[in-house]
């Protein structure tokens, strides 16, 4: 599962460091900000045929039915991303 960690909060570290250069952090903020999100958005998708009733719409795992997917991390709130 994928770290989900404060974009903004990572770029205002970084933005206070004194000890490099204004290359170096304006490169480093660069990269951080292009990184695409991790975090994914799902939904259950009802299965009869599994022994734990639903079924994770981006990893295909099987589960009951929670706010989140534990095996793939997506919140599954009905707003699917693929």
């Amino acid at each position: 599962m994928a770290d989900l960690i404060d974009r903004q909060a990572l770029l205002g570290w970084f933005e206070n460091w004194s000890d490099y250069d204004e290359f170096s952090v304006g490169y480093i903020t660069g990269v951080i900000e292009d990184v695409p999100s991790a975090e994914r958005h799902g939904r259950w998708i009802y299965t009869p045929t599994s022994p734990l009733g639903y079924t994770c719409s981006e990893c295909g795992k099987t589960m009951c039915r929670f706010n989140y997917c534990p095996h793939c991390g997506a919140r599954n709130d009905g707003e699917h991303d693929g």
